[in-house]
């Protein structure tokens, strides 16, 4: 295990109070020209495009794996925690992630979370899980409030006693572009949101297709009024 804080910049932007474990490269001052960390013997990379970071931790173990910053990005008391070889994380130009937890494991799985997304919470208090051959896809100008749990896979398996098979297979989440969550809602594996939709406060939403420019909302989410948009 590789533990330490640091305090340096990448591209001018102050990356403060981090920490980096696993197969991480203790950071030191001359990934400045280049604006990346990267392992040379596990090749896990970190690139960070004037992007600032702030009391994140960082967990990366397997190989290949990939967490992209992009410009003007910001990630403030989070963490990022990887098992697994081959995956990609990438968090677009201009989001704000503020309190949360992003956890993948498996192979060959992604995170992507559009440009102009905002996650607000208290310290990790929003989650993000993908893993087992599903991946959580977040479009452009979307706006998550606090508590908000995203998880497209369920950790453990199910099994059918009679033939063997597990009966909850890990699914992808897809949220599409200009979606507002509402506080303490809960995505599960499978759930499809178009764009221009409301999920109310403490919605559990299940596999499923949310249609378009319409407001959901109970446990298990339903269609309380549709024919709407929203704005900040």
């Amino acid at each position: 295990m590789l533990k330490t804080k640091i305090l340096c910049f990448i591209n001018n932007y102050l990356t403060g109070h981090n920490e980096f474990r696993g197969h991480l490269p203790r950071p030191i001052w001359e990934i400045f020209p280049y604006r990346r960390i990267e392992h040379q013997k596990y090749h896990n990379k970190i690139h960070a495009q004037m992007a600032e970071l702030r009391k994140v931790r960082f967990d990366v173990r397997g190989n290949g794996n990939v967490i992209e910053f992009g410009v003007t990005a910001r990630m403030l008391e989070g963490s990022i925690s990887i098992v697994g070889n081959n995956n990609r994380i990438v968090i677009d130009e201009c989001c704000i992630l503020q309190g949360v937890t992003i956890v993948m494991f498996g192979d060959n799985n992604t995170i992507h979370i559009g440009k102009n997304t905002y996650f607000f919470s208290d310290y990790q208090g929003c989650y993000i899980g993908a893993g087992n051959g599903a991946d959580v896809m977040i479009g452009q100008d979307c706006l998550f409030a606090p508590d908000v749990f995203i998880r497209a896979e369920d950790a453990h398996k199910i099994i059918d006693v009679n033939s063997g098979e597990t009966i909850n297979c890990a699914q992808d989440v897809i949220i599409e572009d200009h979606v507002w969550i509402g506080a303490k809602c809960i995505l599960l594996k499978g759930v499809h949101i178009e764009h221009d939709c409301v999920i109310a406060a403490g919605s559990l939403l299940t596999e499923g297709v949310y249609k378009k420019n319409a407001i959901y909302g109970g446990r298990p989410a339903k269609l309380l009024k549709g024919n709407i948009t929203w704005k900040m």
